[in-house]
Protein backbone atom coordinates (compact mmCIF):
# COMPACT_ATOMS: atom_id res chain seq x y z
CA UNK A 1 0.00 0.00 0.00
CA UNK A 2 2.40 2.71 1.20
CA UNK A 3 6.11 2.25 1.02
CA UNK A 4 8.40 2.02 4.02
CA UNK A 5 10.50 5.15 4.08
CA UNK A 6 13.80 5.92 5.75
CA UNK A 7 12.90 9.49 6.77
CA UNK A 8 9.11 9.26 7.11
CA UNK A 9 6.70 7.26 9.24
CA UNK A 10 3.60 6.53 7.15
CA UNK A 11 0.54 4.85 8.62
CA UNK A 12 -3.23 4.65 8.21
CA UNK A 13 -5.73 5.25 10.99
CA UNK A 14 -9.45 5.93 11.40
CA UNK A 15 -12.50 3.69 11.26
CA UNK A 16 -11.85 2.53 7.70
CA UNK A 17 -8.19 3.54 7.46
CA UNK A 18 -9.33 6.70 5.69
CA UNK A 19 -6.74 8.91 7.43
CA UNK A 20 -3.10 8.83 6.40
CA UNK A 21 -0.54 10.04 8.94
CA UNK A 22 2.78 11.16 7.46
CA UNK A 23 5.44 12.02 9.98
CA UNK A 24 8.78 13.61 9.18
CA UNK A 25 11.22 11.41 11.11
CA UNK A 26 14.55 13.23 11.29
CA UNK A 27 14.33 14.66 14.83
CA UNK A 28 18.11 14.92 15.17
CA UNK A 29 17.96 17.42 12.27
CA UNK A 30 14.76 19.08 13.60
CA UNK A 31 13.00 17.30 10.71
CA UNK A 32 14.78 19.42 8.14
CA UNK A 33 14.08 18.11 4.65
CA UNK A 34 16.96 16.80 2.55
CA UNK A 35 16.63 15.59 -1.06
CA UNK A 36 15.99 11.99 0.04
CA UNK A 37 13.19 13.07 2.39
CA UNK A 38 11.63 15.29 -0.27
CA UNK A 39 11.61 12.38 -2.71
CA UNK A 40 10.04 10.06 -0.12
CA UNK A 41 7.42 12.69 0.67
CA UNK A 42 6.68 13.20 -3.02
CA UNK A 43 6.26 9.45 -3.62
CA UNK A 44 4.04 9.08 -0.55
CA UNK A 45 1.79 11.97 -1.63
CA UNK A 46 1.46 10.52 -5.15
CA UNK A 47 0.34 7.20 -3.61
CA UNK A 48 -2.10 9.09 -1.37
CA UNK A 49 -3.58 10.98 -4.33
CA UNK A 50 -4.13 7.72 -6.19
CA UNK A 51 -5.83 6.00 -3.23
CA UNK A 52 -9.57 6.60 -3.35
CA UNK A 53 -10.07 5.03 0.12
CA UNK A 54 -7.90 7.55 1.96
CA UNK A 55 -9.78 10.79 2.54
CA UNK A 56 -7.21 12.96 4.33
CA UNK A 57 -3.46 13.12 4.88
CA UNK A 58 -1.94 14.76 7.94
CA UNK A 59 1.71 15.82 7.87
CA UNK A 60 3.56 16.37 11.15
CA UNK A 61 7.03 16.03 12.67
CA UNK A 62 8.51 13.67 15.27
CA UNK A 63 10.45 14.84 18.32
CA UNK A 64 8.70 18.11 19.13
CA UNK A 65 9.50 19.99 15.94
CA UNK A 66 7.47 20.12 12.74
CA UNK A 67 10.16 21.06 10.23
CA UNK A 68 13.18 23.37 10.30
CA UNK A 69 12.97 23.82 6.52
CA UNK A 70 15.60 22.59 4.10
CA UNK A 71 18.62 20.78 5.53
CA UNK A 72 21.36 23.33 4.86
CA UNK A 73 24.06 20.92 6.02
CA UNK A 74 23.32 18.95 2.82
CA UNK A 75 24.08 22.01 0.70
CA UNK A 76 27.25 22.86 2.58
CA UNK A 77 28.85 19.45 1.99
CA UNK A 78 31.22 19.65 -0.97
CA UNK A 79 30.44 16.13 -2.16
CA UNK A 80 26.69 16.65 -2.27
CA UNK A 81 25.35 16.58 -5.79
CA UNK A 82 21.85 18.01 -5.51
CA UNK A 83 21.48 17.96 -9.29
CA UNK A 84 20.93 14.19 -9.23
CA UNK A 85 17.65 14.85 -7.38
CA UNK A 86 16.52 17.67 -9.66
CA UNK A 87 14.17 16.86 -12.50
CA UNK A 88 12.34 19.97 -13.65
CA UNK A 89 9.73 17.84 -15.45
CA UNK A 90 8.45 16.60 -12.07
CA UNK A 91 6.24 18.49 -9.70
CA UNK A 92 6.78 17.93 -6.01
CA UNK A 93 5.41 19.27 -2.74
CA UNK A 94 8.59 21.28 -2.22
CA UNK A 95 9.40 22.24 -5.80
CA UNK A 96 10.86 20.15 -8.60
Amino acid sequence: MYSICKNLIVKHTGNNNEILLISLNRPSKRNAVNPETALELHQTLIQYENDSNTKIAILYGEGGCFCAGYDLSEVSEENTHLKKYYDKSLTAPMGP
